[in-house]
């Protein structure tokens, strides 16, 4: 079985739960362990108890040699450690970003969810898991294989906007998208494969990938 790890992100309200339960079927006759943090911590009583129960079900997974889906808003770099022991264990690692227009957008889905019954999350955390999610893909986006950059501001189908293999921008659809300005950017800091995406998007041109090219799988997740 091939060691795959996919990490679906995004702000809270993005769609991240909706994308994996979408997908879940496929997911799960391809023998990948799903972990959402929000289904299986129901028990957790404290943010060292969360912390603790993921790294288990995560750990859990890897013992086990197992695919692996993960959600997370990934507002923390506290994840970093674990992403370097899944590639040092073998798995082929692909991201899955989800965003969003902005704070605002981020608070009044996670209200709106709210009022269906969903899970309360104060718009003071919900700005923090928003900015944080920005600074840390940003970061370390380019660890993955593949990214993936899926508008999900919309009220209808997501959108993929850019698909990077490792720090290499193979595909953009032009947007003009403040949010992946502010992301780039930051990425910019970080490394100068940052600068070179980040001068391509700016000038918000459409760049398509080669078709054709030999040996480049298909993203996982279909939206």
């Amino acid at each position: 079985m091939k060691l795959e790890f996919i990490l679906v992100t995004g702000a809270n309200g993005s769609g991240k739960t909706t994308l994996i339960e979408n997908n879940r079927a496929f997911l799960e006759k391809e023998g990948f362990r799903i972990i959402i943090p929000d289904i299986i911590l129901e028990r957790a009583t404290s943010l060292t108890d969360r912390s603790a129960v993921i790294k288990e079900h995560i750990h859990a997974a890897l013992s086990r040699k197992s695919p692996l889906v993960l959600e997370t808003p990934f507002q923390f770099d506290g994840l970093v450690e674990t992403l370097a022991k899944i590639r040092g264990d073998g798995y082929s690692m692909s991201l899955y970003q989800l965003f969003v227009k902005n704070e605002d957008q981020s608070i009044a889905r996670v209200k709106d969810r709210r009022e269906k019954g969903g899970i309360f999350i104060a718009p003071e955390q919900v700005k923090e898991n928003f900015n944080g999610n920005l600074q840390n893909v940003a970061r370390y986006y380019s660890l993955f294989d593949h990214s993936y950059f899926i508008d999900a501001s919309g009220n209808q189908k997501m959108k993929l906007v850019a698909h990077f293999e490792k720090e290499k921008l193979i595909m953009y659809q032009a947007l003009k998208s403040p949010y992946l300005f502010n992301l780039f950017t930051e990425s910019a800091l970080y490394s100068k494969a940052g600068k070179k995406a980040i001068k391509m998007i700016m000038g918000d041109q459409d760049i398509a990938a080669k078709t054709l090219r030999q040996n480049r799988p298909g993203r996982r997740l279909r939206f």
